[in-house]
């Protein structure tokens, strides 16, 4: 497969080829969830956040199915730095 980007500002003659990246591996992940009920009023504060950030974890996502609250983090397979301790 050629392909070709054509620059309106250069003469066709001058086109640039566009180079074709291949990835062989993408990354890999690991997932953590966390349940809280939402009654409780025991939703992550900062400091609980923070502690998942140095560890490696990044929030993905939140839902919410009364009476719980779901949140999924994720981070690179191997990065992580020890256990987790959440409360």
């Amino acid at each position: 497969m050629n392909t070709r980007f054509v620059s309106p500002d250069l003469p066709q003659s001058e086109s640039m080829q566009v180079p074709i990246i291949y990835v062989k591996d993408g990354p890999v992940w690991e997932y953590m969830r966390l349940i809280r009920r939402l009654s409780q009023a025991n939703i992550p504060d900062e400091n609980e956040l923070n502690t998942l950030g140095t560890s490696g974890w990044e929030l993905a996502a939140i839902f919410a199915d009364t009476p719980f609250m779901y949140l999924d983090f994720r981070r690179l397979a191997g990065e992580g730095i020890g256990s987790v301790a959440l409360g």
